[in-house]
Order: structure tokens, then C-alpha cells, then sequence
């Protein structure tokens, strides 16, 4: 597929994930062009020792921890306005909904004081249809294989999943 010609013009931020909670570590990207077409990237890592920490200690905690490490990494380089595609990865309908759900919390709760950034459009596209989710795939891939450079190699979430255990 070839990319379009509105890429990187249009205001989206693509995020992907390498690595499942059951296979860590997982690596999440978060990768945004600013208007001057400069590359905005933030990548993070959780290790497989705060995986099982996570997993004993919190429920529905597969779903809190993407959508945890999906607010690390885009509210990093997030603009207001700018909508988020995510890789459409999950096992189920099901999954994707609650990681949409607690995602949103996160924003409406840590943002709830800035009405541009409270409420971001969220959409879940596969890497096919979504050139910038492409980009991110591309970029989480090379975090595993140790290509590029990681911004937080020990990501601490707990005090996110403690949000949404509320």
C-alpha cells in the first residue's frame, strides 16, 4: 500500500504496541509529525517483573495495562486536537472497548482542567488502513530488536492502574 498523500499533513498521533502481556516485554510507540514535519516520538518498556507485579495486584489488569502504556506514551508528545489511531491488536471486541473506556478516563481525569486535551478522538485501525499506525509498528518493532533508542526503559504505571482501579 502506498502511502497517501496527506501523510504526515493530517493532525493524528499513531500508536502500536510490540510484545503481549503474556510474551514481555512489551515496547509502546507513540509517534506524531508536527506541522513543520518533524518527527515526534516517544517510546516505553515494561518489563516482564512489572507485568506479573501487575497481574497479582490489580483486576482486568491486561486491559489497564494497554491503556496505561498507551497514555505514558502519547501524552507525552500529545497535541490538542490531534486524533489518536491505535493499533487494532486485541484478542476481542470486548478488550478494545474497556482499553478505549480506560483510556478516555485516564484523559478526562489527568487533563480534566484542559478542555482541548480531556476529550481526544480514539480510533482502533489496523497497520493497513492507518499510515501512521504503519510508522509506530515500524518503530516498536525496531525498540525490540534494540534499533532504535528507548525513552523509558523501566516504565512505572502503577500510579495510572491505581486510576482506574477507582
Amino acid at each position: 500500500m502506498a502511502i497517501s498523500k496527506t501523510y504526515p499533513l493530517c493532525p493524528f498521533i499513531g500508536v502500536d504496541c510490540s510484545g503481549q502481556p503474556d510474551t514481555p516485554p512489551m515496547y509502546a510507540v507513540a509517534t506524531r509529525f508536527s506541522r513543520r514535519k518533524k518527527q515526534n516520538k516517544w517510546i516505553a518498556r515494561v518489563t516482564q517483573k512489572d507485568i506479573k507485579k501487575y497481574s497479582i495486584k490489580y483486576r482486568d489488569w491486561k486491559e489497564k495495562l494497554y491503556a496505561a502504556l498507551f497514555f505514558k506514551v502519547v501524552d507525552k508528545i500529545y497535541v490538542a486536537n490531534y486524533e489518536i489511531h491505535i493499533d487494532k491488536e486485541f484478542a476481542t471486541s470486548k478488550m478494545e472497548r474497556r482499553v478505549y473506556e480506560h483510556l478516555k478516563k485516564l484523559f478526562g481525569t489527568i487533563h480534566s482542567e484542559e478542555i482541548e486535551k480531556e476529550n481526544p478522538k480514539i480510533s482502533f485501525n489496523i497497520k493497513e488502513k492507518s499510515d501512521y499506525v504503519r510508522d509506530a509498528d515500524k518503530k516498536s518493532k525496531w525498540a525490540r530488536d534494540g534499533k532504535i533508542k528507548v525513552d523509558e526503559n523501566k516504565t512505572a504505571l502503577d500510579w495510572l492502574i491505581k486510576l482506574l482501579e477507582e
